[in-house]
């Protein structure tokens, strides 16, 4: 468009350029500098005339300006502090693991020291205690000896004792035996027996005699009983017939008798229902009549609206189409008969205008045509432009990318040189028993050598 601007005729004349800077005026600050790269070198331009000015490396910011790259390196900071705080704990760590286990070898060697001085004090307690053990051990044999001495001379005191009361007791059953067994004694105990069996006889006798006439007398007593309890039983159960046949008899005169009140209640009730049935039916049929009289007046009168409504629509519709057809003829007898033997163009006398200002109007057209193509040129020189600094872009932007990557690689190869070189400090530390390197070793790393609570206090008291 500035392009088209700047070489523009009109009316037989050439416009000044005041009109390229009008337009820059309106234009943003990316389409003010493309036109500066742009082959038109006057007032508002800074072209050389030569064309495009493709980029170059002045126009494109370092890699430092770009936005993100403080950041990027704000990060690599951190990710770097990260790495040398995690060191420092890891060395940390090492070092008063080193101190503990350094501090606590002492302390088993100190226990150590104290177990075997215990142990010997135990040991001699030990010899002490067995001493007077192994003489108490003599005092007890000897007293254990005396008492089996004691218990021995009386087992045999007590053995003789015994011995003499079996003697004596065997002595004693002799004469008993001899005494019991003899032929008077023996004649003697047999009239006895005789006698007593005699009399338990006798008196067996007397009361199986009296157990029988009882057991006689009861079996009368109780035959007596049972005849009157048949009696009794039957007579009960003769009553209790008598009294059941007339309960039933009466429960089948009361159910003959419900019976017949059901079926003439019945026979009441469905009546009544056939009654109001028919009554209903007959209301119904009644209101039908009546309702269908109403309605079909109603719907005939609502018919009858609806057919005047149409036909008064319909008749409007047809004048309106037919002043419609009208208006569209008279337009056609205006252009037809009064537009086209005068030439007009959109009601306009263009021709006799545009030949007294613009000559004719096949140059101004000719004109217009040169100043599109103008126009359009500009455009694809702004669309090259355009995309030469997407390219230009683009590439920077590779570029930047792979310096960015660049430097990401050598963060990492620093990072991880530094942790290796830590490690294997570490590894040394770890296999080093001397505080002394080990020391020198933190401070070779920038690290301060940790020390334990209680050494603190005693440097702090020093």
């Amino acid at each position: 468009f500035l392009a088209a601007c700047s070489t523009c005729h009109v009316g037989g004349g050439t416009r000044t350029n005041q009109n390229v800077g009008l337009a820059l005026e309106e234009l943003d600050g990316d389409d003010v500098r493309r036109f500066a790269r742009t082959a038109y070198p006057g007032p508002g331009g800074g072209g050389s005339g030569l064309g495009v000015r493709p980029l170059v490396s002045q126009d494109l910011p370092p890699v430092d300006a770009i936005d993100g790259v403080a950041e990027f390196k704000a990060v690599q900071e951190r990710q770097m502090q990260r790495v040398k705080d995690d060191q420092a704990r890891k060395a940390n760590m090492i070092c008063v693991d080193f101190l503990t286990g350094k501090k606590r070898a002492e302390e088993a060697d100190a226990r150590v020291e104290a177990l075997n001085q215990r142990l010997k004090e135990y040991k001699l307690e030990q010899d002490r205690k067995t001493k007077e053990k192994r003489i108490l051990a003599q005092k007890a044999e000897e007293k254990r000896a005396s008492t089996v001495a004691r218990a021995r001379q009386e087992r045999a005191e007590y053995e003789d004792e015994l011995q003499q009361k079996a003697e004596d007791r065997l002595a004693k059953a002799r004469e008993r035996r001899a005494q019991n067994y003899s032929t008077e004694a023996l004649t003697q105990r047999m009239s006895g027996s005789n006698a007593k069996r005699e009399a338990a006889y006798q008196e067996s006798v007397r009361l199986q005699e009296e157990t029988l006439a009882k057991l006689e007398k009861r079996s009368a007593e109780t035959e007596e009983r049972l005849y009157q309890r048949n009696c009794e039983v039957a007579e009960q159960m003769e009553q209790r017939r008598q009294d059941s046949q007339a309960r039933f008899l009466q429960k089948q005169v009361a159910v003959e008798a419900m019976k017949l009140e059901w079926a003439t209640t019945k026979l009441a009730d469905h009546k009544a229902f056939s009654t109001k049935v028919h009554d209903s039916r007959q209301r119904g049929t009644d209101f039908m009549k009546d309702r269908s009289k109403s309605t079909g007046d109603l719907k005939k009168k609502a018919t009858d609206k609806w057919r005047t409504n149409y036909e008064r629509l319909m008749n409007q519709k047809a004048s309106n189409d037919e002043e419609l057809l009208a208006k569209h003829a008279r337009a056609t007898d205006y252009v037809e008969n009064v537009h086209k033997p005068m030439k007009w163009k959109c009601g306009c006398d263009v021709f006799s205008h545009l030949e007294v200002k613009e000559k004719t109007f096949g140059d101004l057209q000719q004109r217009r045509l040169a100043e599109l193509k103008k126009a359009q040129n500009a455009r694809t020189l702004a669309a090259c432009i355009r995309v030469a600094e997407q390219d230009a872009r683009d590439d920077a932007k590779k570029a930047g990318q792979a310096q960015l990557q660049c430097q990401r690689v050598e963060s990492k190869k620093a990072i991880l040189k530094y942790s290796q070189e830590t490690s294997e400090v570490f590894r040394r530390i770890q296999s080093e028993p001397n505080e002394a390197k080990v020391r020198s070793a933190m401070l070779g790393l920038g690290f301060k050598m940790p020390s334990l609570g209680g050494e603190d206090e005693e440097a702090e008291a020093s």
